[in-house]
């Protein structure tokens, strides 16, 4: 028994690293914030530095250790290669985001140093969400993280709509934890089992016939599908969602739309395409429904809004209608173009909030809030303009940009699954898109101002981020199949 909870010991040293490092940060920053002697310093901005370090440094352990693929903890986790991926694109997401975090607390004057240990706590939540593998370990991680993420959309208590923002998504969070409580309890009370392991085995050996059971054991499962379409924003369960990217911190929005759409894809991707792969089709069914309403409430909602915080909201909704798409079909090739657009469409995300946190108005030091802010920007900053662009034609899927890939894979994969009727709509529903986007480029390169607006010298760290960025949207065309070739490897690995 020993040697077992060792062995277990070691498969988790880095996640083990990281929860030591977080309780040692946790306690001497409360030990100096609170030091009369010291002068009750305000340690935010050095927080997040040592935030940055300490997610280098588990970084740096997982891609260095070697790890045997296996379950551990009784069945709760498994360590396999999804896993291990998925924790290295989190940390490489948190790195990203702190760089660009940085500069915003200073600007938006966040001095509580509650901020970084949240951020650490709900990082470190999301390595076992990932790894887990029980029903139980499902359900009390997701919770635990929205938690957290209630306290973060309502950080700022001096504001109103970050009030209001944290208020709707308590709400709206326990309607869904209690969806996800409920399926997870038909789930149990009808097979008596939790682990995913057993579950996919019987599901092996059991049909669902036209009885009792059945149906109320299909009912549990709509309820899991329909919880976590609540966790993506994906249509008709995205009423959150602009709401709350509207009035959250800018950069808690950023850490919804990267890292947190990130893992509950991830956590999705391994529940409903390998431990329900048996009744797979039950499954499809019900995607191919949010397939629908996403494209359809993603591409017409984004064409009222003013906001660029509520645009990339119903963005999001739409692009949450592509990557089920590549889910429903569930070939092997579709499961590639999944993974590859997910990557691309984070890493435009990066991208854009990268370049709103750098437009800040010199008058006021506030970062822009509307659309129109960005008129006359190709004259104001020619390069900020021409990474805006870059951008939006990714995230349109104009080529030769990377977007353009990732949405000709997806397609390409419902083509040859035979949904004939569902790569039509999905098409016109891409081109469709293309016009709010083209709208935002007009308002940057043809609109004019009778006074033009000042912005503050850029950060050194965001311009490197949004360098990088469009760097990487723009020059992933020259040499595709070095990026394909590995997600291809991954895929087989996850499969076979």
């Amino acid at each position: 028994m020993l040697i077992a909870d060792f062995f277990d010991i070691w498969l988790a040293s880095p996640e083990f690293f990281f929860w030591f490092s977080l309780a040692f940060v946790f306690v001497f920053t409360i030990e100096d914030c609170n030091s009369r002697s010291l002068g009750y310093p305000i340690l935010n901005t050095c927080l997040g530095w040592v935030s940055l370090f300490v997610v280098l440094c588990t970084l740096m352990l997982i891609l260095t250790s070697s790890y045997i693929p296996n379950y551990f903890y009784n069945l709760f986790a498994l360590q396999d290669e999804l896993s291990q991926i998925a924790k290295s694109i989190i940390l490489i997401i948190v790195v990203i985001w702190v760089l660009l975090s940085l500069t915003y607390i200073k600007i938006e004057k966040i001095y509580n140093f509650e901020f970084w240990i949240l951020i650490l706590i709900v990082t470190g939540v999301m390595f076992i969400l990932v790894a887990t593998t029980d029903l139980i370990s499902l359900y009390l991680t997701i919770e635990i993280q929205a938690l957290i993420f209630y306290t973060l959309a309502s950080f700022k208590k001096t504001s109103e709509f970050c009030t209001e923002a944290g208020l709707k998504y308590f709400l709206l969070g326990a309607f869904s934890s209690i969806i996800l409580l409920l399926s997870l309890s038909l789930i149990y009370g009808l097979t008596g089992l939790t682990s995913y392991i057993e579950l996919g085995s019987l599901l092996q050996v059991y049909t669902l016939d036209n009885c009792i059971t059945a149906y109320a054991f299909r009912a549990g499962i709509l309820l899991l599908i329909i919880s976590f379409m609540f966790k993506i924003g994906a249509a008709p369960f995205h009423i959150w969602l602009p709401d709350v990217y509207e009035g959250s911190p800018a950069a808690i929005t950023a850490f919804f739309a990267t890292v947190y759409k990130f893992v509950i894809l991830v956590v999705a991707f391994r529940i409903f395409t390998f431990w329900l792969f048996p009744i797979f089709w039950f499954v499809q069914q019900n995607f191919l429904l949010f397939v629908h309403l996403s494209l359809l409430v993603g591409s017409c909602g984004a064409f009222v809004q003013q906001k660029w915080k509520r645009f990339l909201a119903y963005s999001s909704i739409f692009h949450v209608g592509f990557l089920l798409l590549a889910l429903a079909n569930g070939t092997l090739q579709s499961l590639e173009s999944f993974f590859f657009y997910i990557l691309i469409y984070i890493l435009t995300n990066c991208g854009f909030f990268s370049l709103f946190f750098s437009l800040v108005y010199s008058k006021n030091n506030s970062i822009v809030r509307y659309l129109s802010d960005l008129t006359m920007l190709l004259k104001t900053n020619t390069i900020q303009a021409v990474c805006l662009i870059i951008m939006l034609f990714s995230i349109a899927g104009i080529p030769p940009i990377a977007g353009f890939f990732a949405k000709f894979y997806i397609l390409f994969s419902t083509l040859n699954s035979g949904f004939n009727s569902l790569f039509i709509v999905s098409l016109l529903f891409s081109c469709f898109s293309c016009f709010y986007y083209l709208r935002i480029i007009k308002t940057v390169c043809f609109e004019t101002l009778t006074r033009w607006a000042f912005f503050s010298p850029v950060d050194r760290t965001i311009s490197i981020v949004l360098s990088i960025v469009t760097l990487c949207l723009f020059f992933l065309f020259f040499n595709i199949n070095s990026f394909l070739l590995p997600l291809k490897l991954i895929t087989l690995i996850l499969i076979f």
